[in-house]
């Protein structure tokens, strides 16, 4: 009789272990997943946070050069002032529809468009001094018309 309580102990106990190694088990691969997910969700946020920054900033830009301001002449390299004093900026206008191409941390590609005609590739990079900056304002052809009606 009091070897089947042992034995009837034992299988209690073994099997509440059991139950506890499963559920710490179960615990730590949450506490995983839920890192995981903090992480790239900071991750996700991070980039949209940036390149928003970047798109407000080439709006900042676009706005300059069509005022004529000195404002595009600082945060643009020289590459990009030739591009643009060298006959671009009479193409740029209030009427454009930006879309980004591509990005390869710390560089923004864009696609500008001015009034349907007129496309350009910018790319916008961060400076050392942690500031923006376009290096790159170049024509790339006439604009794609994406509904193939002129």
């Amino acid at each position: 009789m009091e070897k089947d309580m042992d034995t009837s102990v034992e299988q209690r106990f073994s099997r509440r272990f059991r139950l506890l190694i499963v559920l710490s088990i179960i615990s730590v691969m949450v506490s995983i997943l839920s890192m995981v997910l903090v992480i790239r969700i900071n991750s996700i946020l991070t980039f949209e946070r940036n390149e928003r920054k970047a798109r407000e900033f080439v709006e900042k830009v676009i706005y300059s050069i069509n005022l004529r301001t000195d404002y595009y002449k600082y945060y643009c390299s020289k590459n990009a002032l030739s591009d643009i004093d060298g006959g671009s900026i009479n193409e740029v206008t209030n009427n454009y529809r930006i879309i980004l191409i591509e990005v390869d941390t710390p560089y923004y590609d864009y696609d500008l468009t001015f009034d349907g005609k007129y496309r350009f590739s910018v790319e916008v990079a961060k400076r050392s001094d942690g500031n923006l900056e376009i290096t790159n304002f170049a024509p790339i052809g006439p604009a794609i018309n994406p509904s193939g009606v002129d």
